[in-house]
């Protein structure tokens, strides 16, 4: 049963997270159950299908399912003694597979005979004897060996089309969609609709939770090329959000830009004017006409905020500068940021090539300048 709770709590109260997960998927940009929610998989793998043992082949990629007939720590080789694998022999009537992993030996604790498990991953000769194996697979326990699995059990790794996120070192796949499968168990209530009925209808969209259950655990019905392709009626309304929710900050800050005050410049265009009779080169057309349109938004008395854009050596370091030095001209300072501290120095070496002869003081301030130096 659903309940009502706060989706923006911290994702390390969600149950079978904690501390230790929580400083991992920080590391992915995820702090709240919400952000875990609304981190979409990456691709997707179709486990909708098993194979009988009896018809594997080396290579292939598939789902396994069998009932455990012997669950053991092996020692593989005398030559390496230190060398640890848990491995289960599973068999479905048809014959045996194995299923390996290294260093798990925690596994003893999961695994025992009798149960009925699924097993995927990429089917390969057993490399320490006769017969297949899987090294390594996800796997999942269908039940603890009752005559029937629970009814009310949900697989979640295999048995479907299954999600694929973006990991980091520490976490693994299976406990990625545990914890997506967890919140969707407990919030799934919680996540409410944003957006009204007529544009839902108008765009054939999916409502906000009826998505987020699509994106991170498809029906059986759904293509796989589409959920690949983010093609998806769920994927579009996910899609639709993110991009509702940019235009929507781009309006408000735009509105707060308009009511920002800020500095009207009113030069003469003394400097500028002097500087041009400086430079070894014309001016173009276009040059001219962006550094038109920026005094034109100084003069205003609101925060300037554009985009000069220009191939290499297209000029826009000079026109970047005769608005520098119209706000020096009205008795003010100006400040040429760079990226890097080579593209700094290499602009005040440039900009101090002309604009010294103008009697204008120019200086360079990086992460190595010292205040005293800047002061003197």
């Amino acid at each position: 049963m659903t309940t009502h709770q706060d989706i923006t709590a911290p994702v390390q109260y969600l149950k079978g997270v904690g501390p230790h997960k929580a400083a991992l998927l920080a590391r992915l940009g995820i702090a709240t159950i919400q952000d875990l929610l609304l981190t979409l998989p990456v691709r997707y793998e179709d486990r909708r299908s098993s194979a009988k043992i009896v018809t594997l082949k080396p290579e292939q990629v598939i789902a396994v399912i069998g009932k455990v007939v012997v669950a053991e720590v092996v020692q593989p080789s005398r030559r390496n003694p230190r060398l640890r694998i848990f491995q289960i022999t599973i068999t479905d009537g048809s014959g045996v597979l194995k299923g390996k992993w290294f260093n798990q030996a925690f596994l003893q604790r999961v695994f025992k005979p009798g149960q009925s498990v699924v097993l995927y991953g990429t089917v390969r000769p057993d490399y320490y004897g006769a017969g297949l194996e899987i090294m390594n697979p996800e796997y999942e326990i269908l039940d603890d060996g009752d005559d029937a699995p629970d009814a009310g059990s949900e697989q979640v790794h295999t048995g479907r089309i299954v999600p694929v996120y973006r990991l980091t070192e520490g976490l693994s796949q299976k406990q990625m969609r545990a914890m997506v499968h967890t919140a969707l168990a407990l919030y799934e209530e919680s996540i409410r609709e944003t957006l009204p009925p007529d544009i839902l209808q108008r765009h054939a969209l999916p409502g906000r939770r009826e998505a987020a259950l699509a994106v991170h655990f498809p029906p059986a019905s759904a293509s796989l090329d589409d959920l690949n392709r983010s093609a998806t009626p769920a994927h579009h309304r996910l899609s639709f959000d993110k991009l509702l929710t940019f235009q929507i900050g781009l309006a408000t800050l735009k509105q707060h830009q308009k009511e920002e005050r800020g500095i009207a410049f009113r030069p003469k265009g003394v400097l500028a004017g002097r500087l041009e009779q400086l430079l070894p080169f014309q001016l173009t057309g276009a040059q001219r006409r962006v550094i038109g349109e920026i005094r034109n938004d100084m003069v205003r008395a609101v925060p300037m905020h554009r985009l000069v854009q220009g191939d290499v050596g297209s000029g826009k370091t000079v026109v970047a500068l005769m608005a520098m030095l119209d706000a020096v001209e009205c008795r003010y300072q100006a400040a040429l940021m760079a990226p890097t501290e080579i593209l700094a120095e290499q602009h005040y070496l440039n900009i101090m090539h002309l604009a010294e002869p103008l009697g204008i003081k120019v200086a360079l301030q990086t992460a190595s300048t010292r205040k005293r130096d800047l002061a003197e």
